[in-house]
């Protein structure tokens, strides 16, 4: 299932693993799609080849799996079909202009 987001937060968590201290981004992701949308913010965790996103870029993402964790949004596993920069996007719109 392919779903368009925006991301609307970036976290860092740093947690103790069986091999040290690991550090995660985690994205906070509001459902961006046409239609009916999911009323609550959701999580994916970036793997280490992931493009670099920022609070406002729009990513169409493969989901996978739908898990549901302890803070109560769901986690989504999958992987990034497309990333819209938001702010390469407007700067581009930016000097199309007259």
């Amino acid at each position: 299932m392919v779903n368009s987001f925006t991301i609307y937060d970036v976290e860092q968590q740093e947690f103790m693993g069986k091999k040290g201290i690991v550090k995660q981004q985690v994205y906070i992701l509001q459902d961006a799609s046409s239609g009916p949308k999911l009323k609550q913010f959701c999580e994916y965790n970036a793997s280490e080849g992931a493009p670099q996103m920022n609070p406002g870029d729009r990513i169409d993402l493969e989901i996978s799996e739908i898990q549901s964790i302890f803070s109560g949004r769901p986690r989504l596993r999958g992987k990034i079909a497309g990333v819209v920069n938001a702010s390469v996007s407007t700067a581009a719109a930016a000097s199309k202009r007259p």
